[in-house]
């Protein structure tokens, strides 16, 4: 048998036999405060700290929630190793032996949500409005008082005492 065909012949053999090349991709998101919840382009994945094990390399939409927190919108950029390059993946992936790991982390640091200003943002609305040559809005009636807020509470509605038994 010439050389050239016994090479064919024993990496052939060797990949049919074994295919014991394996690559694990992980792919780790935390946040600061840690429990926001997930999502990876637009799916949810659970709440950070979360690994998740990915198939592709590229750009990542990145959506953090927690209670108290602004909500974080970011791109998490993941990079292919050495191994993963064309050709070298078909041989990892399939004759080198041993698993090999890729994984990518992320971190994250929430800001906590700060109270609205109610004067200011009214005020910076009328100057948007009146940049935009729109015409004044009719002031925004604000709620009744409560009866507590004027210093009447209201005699309560309707029987005061209990109904009458009418059971045979």
């Amino acid at each position: 048998m010439p050389p050239s065909r016994l090479a064919i012949a024993v990496l052939a053999a060797l990949a049919l036999a074994g295919c014991y090349g394996q690559v694990q991709r992980t792919l780790t998101i935390e946040s600061e405060p840690e429990g926001a919840r997930c999502w990876l382009n637009d799916n949810e994945v659970g709440r950070t700290p979360v690994t998740v094990p990915f198939t592709w390399y590229g750009t990542y939409n990145v959506r953090l929630e927690h209670a108290g927190y602004e909500p974080l919108i970011a791109s998490a950029k993941v990079k292919a190793p050495h191994f993963q390059w064309i050709p070298l993946d078909l041989a990892y992936e399939t004759v080198v032996p041993g698993v090999h790991r890729d994984a990518h982390a992320f971190q994250f640091t929430m800001s906590e949500v700060q109270p609205t200003d109610v004067t200011t943002l009214r005020e910076r609305a009328e100057g948007l409005r009146r940049q935009g040559g729109l015409p004044a809005m009719e002031p925004i009636m604000e709620p009744s008082p409560t009866p507590e807020e004027r210093g009447d509470l209201a005699e309560p509605v309707g029987p005061t005492e209990a109904p009458a038994d009418t059971s045979p």
